[in-house]
């Protein structure tokens, strides 16, 4: 469960960062190169975090299974 957790929060992380910076990218390229004003949507940047939280955690949970499912010391002895 604790994995799980850690997972979405490394998720949710993930797509904020991501969302913010595709909304300073473009804020640079409509403020700087285009000279149009520029106002953010709230919708695309949701979409962004929620994307990016649902990618991640299923991402990051099929490629941990194995390991999650097997003792610390067959881990460490596999390696």
């Amino acid at each position: 469960m604790v994995g799980s957790a850690t997972l979405f929060v490394i998720a949710a992380l993930s797509g904020l960062f991501s969302a913010a910076g595709a909304a300073l990218l473009g804020w640079v390229i409509a403020y700087l190169v285009l000279d149009i004003p520029y106002r953010p949507g709230v919708i695309p940047l949701l979409m962004g975090v929620g994307g990016g939280t649902v990618i991640v955690t299923l991402a990051g949970g099929l490629a941990t299974r194995r390991v999650a499912s097997m003792s610390p010391l067959r881990v460490l002895q596999s390696a």
